[in-house]
């Protein structure tokens, strides 16, 4: 459910809305890359899943186009869960649906948005993928008949440290 918001955040609501169904319509159904330019800030920043941090829209263009071929996606439909100021910005909580032949269906996220030239963009965007994705990835599911590389092994390891983060937690409790 979407959080209770003043008067005066309902217009800021309504401009994310615009930009994120952008991102759907123009960048994932279309593929029209050029438009990154009316969602990211000039320096904005993407920490997508398993990888590391990419700056500016150059970048964040050249990312989107791979990951969009890759997975052969049709749309991202982005839907908002909570949106609360934060600083100059605000911060958008949500989940995300990607549509396509070999598309991860289960992603959550959350975006800093800033205002530039007139428009909320997004200026910090982070995502990964629910548990759902990474129980497949640990059992070797591929993606559209992909490997999965990374992905697996960023899973082994959160798993692995878990198991010892609870290990270590029981021994004290005994203790």
């Amino acid at each position: 459910m979407l959080a209770v918001m003043s008067p005066e955040i309902s217009p800021i609501k309504a401009a994310m809305k615009a930009t994120n169904d952008l991102f759907n319509r123009e960048v994932v159904g279309k593929k029209n890359f050029a438009v990154l330019d009316d969602v990211y800030t000039s320096d904005a920043r993407i920490l997508p899943p398993g990888s590391p941090m990419i700056s500016g829209r150059d970048g964040i263009r050249q990312f989107w186009k791979a990951a969009v071929d890759a997975l052969q996606a049709t749309s991202a439909v982005l839907t908002s869960i909570d949106i609360m100021p934060a600083g100059d910005g605000m911060v958008e909580i949500g989940a995300a649906t990607i549509g396509g032949p070999a598309a991860m269906p289960d992603v959550k996220y959350v975006v800093y948005w800033r205002q530039e030239e007139g428009r909320w963009k997004w200026h910090v965007d982070i995502w990964n993928m629910n548990a759902v994705l990474y129980h497949k990835i640990a059992h070797g599911t591929s993606v559209g008949g992909r490997g999965l590389g990374n992905d697996t092994r960023m899973f082994r390891i959160r798993s692995r440290w878990r198991s010892s983060a609870s290990s270590r937690t029981r021994a004290r409790k005994r203790s």
